[in-house]
């Protein structure tokens, strides 16, 4: 893997809001990261927390009634949310590519494979036709879809998932981006289809040198990904390290107990770990640390009444936690 090097994305304390007839849900609520060139950084939570939001944030693509309504996004350097919607269009894609759990749903059904490659080809690239065809097939080579020159002509229906899956994949990187993110590409595919899209996405990484931020709510991937990882619950990161010192010595007690949840050779014939209670209402949050009411650590009067900040405890690791709070 090539080093790390400088900062490519910095989000500084996004908030995105959704105006809801309930009440206003903070999806995201002041998270702050920076993946460096190079890097694959992981966002991992449970459902809800947060992570695909943020991710749909960056990429400038948040629907009413969801707003980004604070904070900073500069991808090299560039401050993205102030920029015209023109000029965001003309990075995504381009500079700034996506993978989405549902490749269905990112593929237009009434269109081939190869017209919807070529049609980002010749958009981004200014490429002939000719000339994106040809490299559009490379691009199915490189993701190891067999027969490239006849799935080129094929609808996505003609395909299976792990297929398909593979498409995007092919489309998003077709045009070298410097950033991908990937929200769950492998949820809705069986097991060992999951681990061919893994294996394609961290070759890929190693010989195309992009940076990537990878969605999910399983640390086997995480552990097998990436090198940083930033643990969301209920719109906030709670904890940021190396994936490596993050395994080894969790300081949260939330993260702790979805490592409790995982499944270990040792544990076998034993119950699984599980996380007590329900995730917050996301219109009406508890006060304090959001996760105190599910936490066996709380301190009354102060986990509920006050927010944590995010400290750096160690040498790159940040935790927001009073447990490990500087005094």
């Amino acid at each position: 893997m090539k080093s790390k090097g400088q900062s490519l994305l910095e989000v500084y304390d996004l908030k995105t809001y959704f105006f809801t007839r309930k009440g206003i849900v903070k999806a995201v609520d002041g998270v702050t990261f920076t993946v460096h060139e190079h890097e694959t950084v992981g966002l991992v939570g449970e459902s809800g927390s947060g992570k695909s939001v943020t991710a749909f944030s960056i990429m400038r693509l948040i629907d009413p009634p969801g707003r980004i309504v604070g904070g900073k996004i500069y991808f090299k350097g560039e401050e993205l949310l102030s920029k015209p919607l023109k000029e965001m269009t003309k990075i995504r894609g381009r500079y700034i590519s996506m993978v989405m759990q549902d490749p269905m749903t990112a593929l237009n059904p009434v269109y081939t494979v190869g017209e919807q490659m070529v049609e980002v080809l010749t958009r981004h690239l200014r490429m002939r036709k000719s000339e994106a065809k040809r490299r559009a097939i490379e691009m199915l080579e490189l993701v190891k879809i067999p027969s490239p020159e006849t799935r080129f002509h094929e609808y996505p229906h003609q395909l299976s998932g792990g297929m398909r899956q593979r498409v995007v994949i092919a489309i998003a990187l077709s045009c070298n981006p410097s950033l991908l993110i990937a929200d769950e590409p492998t949820t809705n595919l069986d097991v060992t289809t999951q681990a061919e899209i893994l294996n394609l996405l961290k070759e890929l990484q190693e010989k195309i040198g992009m940076s990537t931020l990878f969605i999910t709510h399983n640390f086997g991937v995480i552990a097998q990904l990436c090198e940083r990882v930033i643990v969301m619950y209920a719109g906030e990161a709670l904890e940021q390290a190396d994936t490596v010192e993050l395994l080894r010595n969790p300081l949260h007690p939330y993260t702790k107990a979805l490592m409790e949840c995982i499944p270990r050779r040792e544990s076998r014939g034993k119950r699984l770990g599980s996380i007590p209670g329900m995730p917050p209402n996301p219109v009406n949050p508890p006060t304090g640390c959001k996760f105190h009411p599910r936490c066996p650590y709380a301190i009354k009067g102060l986990c509920d009444r006050r927010k944590p900040k995010l400290v750096e405890v160690r040498s790159g690791h940040f935790v927001a936690c009073h447990l490990h709070e500087v005094t």
